[in-house]
């Protein structure tokens, strides 16, 4: 293995006060541009039939001075090899599929390309929300066991709220494709597999985005002030 050198994206983006502290100088690019790296990655390891199923942020190093990411945990991945199948025992439940979350382990079945879908759209709003969770709350309960059961907070109508602070702001200035993306994979895509976006679409949504941020039509705080009052959809770059 090759030695790398950076910082885990769990201490990057865990927690948020810190973050200004560790990358002072970094705006919403730097993080859409982690994002993108990271979906390039997993289209990488598909195409050679291998998937990573343990998307624990502390196996993510980030480079500071190329904004580059590396996978750095090699026992958390599936692969086809000359003996079959490996199946990898690794795997945190607040950044896996419910399905998989639910019983536990990646042992007994293969993880299936739904289920990464899903995992894959935790770790992007992991970076871009800096270290919060779809299914945390206010008044919520363990995250997890919102995972399991599908409390969302993301969207309207539904019945729980985001936290006040960081998770809201963030949220309210996302623009609406990724909004979009993100409430179809943890709220319709919680039951319903085939509503999980492709890493094509989520490439096309933050290519937007960035293309909004770069316009002056979204605002380029990797911690904005004051909360949006409305969403902005980007109608005028379409």
């Amino acid at each position: 293995m090759r030695l790398r050198s950076g910082i885990s994206l769990r201490e990057l983006c865990g927690n948020p006060k810190n973050f200004g502290l560790t990358v002072p100088d970094w705006h919403r690019q730097h993080l859409i541009r982690l994002c993108l790296d990271f979906l390039d990655i997993i289209g990488v390891l598909a195409e050679s039939h291998t998937l990573p199923v343990d998307f624990n942020p502390s196996n993510f190093l980030v480079d500071l001075n190329t904004i580059r990411l590396n996978f750095i945990d090699c026992d958390g991945f599936q692969f086809c090899g000359s003996s079959g199948m490996h199946l990898s025992e690794a795997m945190l439940p607040e950044m896996a599929a419910p399905e998989v979350a639910r019983r536990g382990s990646w042992t007994d079945a293969p993880v299936s390309n739904p289920s990464l879908r899903f995992s894959i759209g935790m770790i992007l709003f992991y970076i871009l929300n800096l270290g919060n969770s779809p299914y945390r709350h206010r008044n919520g309960h363990d995250p997890v066991q919102n995972l399991i059961k599908g409390y969302c907070a993301l969207g309207r109508g539904t019945d729980c709220e985001l936290p006040q602070g960081s998770c809201y702001l963030i949220w309210s200035h996302l623009i609406f494709d990724i909004k979009e993306l993100f409430i179809r994979c943890f709220r319709e895509g919680h039951s319903n597999q085939s509503a999980r976006p492709s890493i094509t679409e989520w490439r096309e949504a933050l290519l937007k985005y960035n293309h909004c941020l770069l316009q002056g039509y979204a605002d380029a705080s990797v911690m904005p002030p004051h909360s949006k009052s409305s969403d902005f959809r980007g109608n005028s770059t379409s």
